[in-house]
């Protein structure tokens, strides 16, 4: 220990949200349906307040974080609809799995123009 006190610097959580605005900003062009209105962080990211809120802050968009455990959720919802326990569509496990677990939302705050800003620079940095 060195016996300076502790700093936070917010670079590490930056390099990982300003390419979660691409999908926004592109939703439309990539699947051919209409824009994306929300982003989805799931598994241990979910736990992350910083980074839902910085995520929903640089998109533009509400977040909604979880499940922490998405991939063990998705595979018994799976066996589930084999086995017909939990219905056979989309809808009706995507709404067992909302009545079950903890979804928090994220809404953005961030000045919208200081966040383009920032990606117009980083865009420019590695092209």
């Amino acid at each position: 220990m060195t016996g300076q006190p502790f700093r936070w610097h917010p670079c590490r959580h930056r390099h990982l949200r300003h390419p979660r605005r691409r999908p926004r900003q592109h939703g439309r062009q990539l699947t051919g349906h209409t824009p994306v209105h929300r982003r989805h962080i799931v598994g241990g990211g979910a736990r992350n307040e910083l980074l839902c809120q910085l995520t929903a802050d640089a998109c533009g968009l509400p977040v909604e974080a979880g499940p922490v455990e998405a991939g063990a959720l998705g595979n018994v919802l799976v066996q589930g609809r084999a086995l017909g326990v939990t219905g056979t569509d989309l809808t009706a496990m995507r709404s067992l799995l909302r009545a079950t677990q903890q979804i928090r939302r994220y809404e953005s705050s961030g000045d919208a123009r200081a966040w383009a800003a920032a990606a117009t620079r980083l865009a420019s940095a590695t092209t």
